[in-house]
């Protein structure tokens, strides 16, 4: 499951930089979602702990969130942080 979830949110990342939404913008969503997923799924533990189907679902919208965004947008804005003269 982790693993088709990590390749289409990938898929879904790539093309949502290269068409829709740009970095910045898919960088903001992919923090959000990963913090809003985190969050809920330390209420739903904290409220019914004895529920673990709700922490599966939050970790796997936290893996969508975290592949289609963060770590798709990762590499790029990684390279564009150095400085032309220290890449040279």
């Amino acid at each position: 499951m982790n693993t088709c979830l990590g390749f289409l949110g990938v898929n879904a990342g790539m093309f949502s930089i290269r068409y829709l939404v740009g970095r910045r913008l898919i960088l903001l969503v992919g923090s959000l979602g990963c913090g809003l997923s985190q969050l809920a799924a330390a209420i739903s533990a904290s409220i019914m702990p004895s529920s673990p189907n709700t922490l599966v679902a939050f970790m796997a919208i936290f893996m969508v969130f975290y592949n289609g965004c963060i770590a798709t947008a990762s590499y790029i804005v990684a390279t564009e942080v150095v400085s032309s003269r220290l890449r040279a």
